[in-house]
């Protein structure tokens, strides 16, 4: 029975040891990977296309921010969540009610997803656009 000569290259080894060659293997992420334009972000929280914008690059840089100095893991935060805020206005006596969409939650610590209530809410923040003027309060 004749012998087979190893090969010092990186395919034929491969084959003889039925081991894929990792110099051949592509990580999943660069096989589906294409290339992002420079008008969009990838946000560092949902993995999603968004435009950019002062405001976006503001909040990416807040989740990177509390994710890495303050180790806020990103399971615990949520993004453009839209609530409701109920106040009596005596003025006009009458119950007002108004929409709001907070840019960035950040939720307690062990908190999931399914079972988080307003109380579990620690952060919210709002990201204004640049000439927003605010709100009058009735004092």
């Amino acid at each position: 029975m004749a012998r087979r000569k190893k090969s010092t290259a990186p395919q034929e080894a491969a084959e003889e040891t039925n081991e894929p060659n990792e110099d051949l293997i592509l990580d999943e992420e660069e096989s589906i990977e294409e290339p992002v334009p420079e008008d969009e972000i990838i946000c560092k929280l949902t993995q999603e296309r968004r435009k950019v914008t002062p405001e976006e690059t503001i909040i990416q840089d807040l989740i990177d921010q509390l994710h890495r100095e303050y180790r806020v893991d990103l399971a615990n935060m949520a993004r453009d969540l839209s609530f409701r805020i109920s106040d009596y206005d005596e003025t006009a006596g009458k119950k007002k009610s108004l929409t709001r969409r907070a840019a960035l939650i950040v939720y307690k610590t062990g908190t999931s997803g399914e079972t988080r209530t307003d109380e579990d809410i620690i952060r919210v923040v709002m990201v204004a656009k640049k000439g927003t003027q605010p709100e009058k309060a009735n004092v």
